[in-house]
């Protein structure tokens, strides 16, 4: 999601680098030193798009805890730092980045959605469209087994492979027939097909599922 790739190894070691341009020798990952009770599982990192501003990333630690951070140009590591919040361990990190900011969502053990940063779209679905700075609940009783971030519209199906989708609707890419553009808590995509994997998509606002019964499905533009 940025000029930059970042990776966690099997140590629980963040680290991030620039990938070889054309012409150049391959570069070597730069790991950040990380503190005895931070190790991660997983990392995701977003552009902010049109703008300057630097990429933003988020890091699992394996107790559930997300740590987020800003990644310069040289791929260094700015601000790591734990997020506070009443949040459940989560798991399934997940981000994406928009003209407002990078947002970001994770599940618990029990499939209930938390998400935090931008939120100009309802993306956070949490039935505003105010940032937070912390993981917030998703305003559904429904449960997940996947979630994915196409920058300003969130998509998730259930454990029975139901979709549901949350943020911005401009191209009915959350699958809401309402008219609404702003879709700020889940809504159920309109369809009796079950999934296995979903992925929403920022830049063609466009919505897919993997059916379970086999090929694929999509919605929006």
């Amino acid at each position: 999601g940025s000029t930059a790739l970042c990776a966690v190894d099997l140590q629980g070691r963040l680290a991030c680098w620039i990938p070889p341009r054309r012409g150049t020798a391959d570069a070597t990952p730069r790991f950040m030193p990380v503190t005895a009770s931070a190790h991660f599982a997983q990392v995701a990192i977003v552009a902010v798009s049109g703008t300057n501003a630097p990429a933003q990333g988020c890091a699992m630690a394996d107790t559930g805890q997300p740590w987020c951070f800003t990644l310069d140009s040289q791929a260094d590591v700015i601000g790591l730092t734990p997020l506070g919040g009443t949040n459940p361990p989560l798991t399934q990190l997940v981000g994406g980045g928009s003209y407002g900011g990078g947002s970001f969502c994770g599940l618990s053990a029990l499939g209930e959605a938390w998400c935090w940063g931008a939120n100009d779209w309802g993306q956070l679905g949490d039935g505003t469209l105010t940032p937070r700075a912390t993981p917030t609940a998703v305003a559904t009783s429904a449960r997940f087994a996947q979630l994915d971030i196409g920058g300003i519209t969130t998509c998730g199906i259930t454990n029975a492979g139901e979709a549901w989708c949350w943020g911005d609707n401009a191209q009915l890419q959350a699958g809401s027939a309402t008219g609404s553009r702003n879709v700020t808590t889940p809504v159920t995509v309109n369809t009796a097909l079950r999934f296995i994997k979903i992925r929403s998509l920022f830049w063609t606002a466009t919505s897919c599922g993997f059916v379970a019964s086999g090929g694929m499905a999509c919605w929006g533009d």
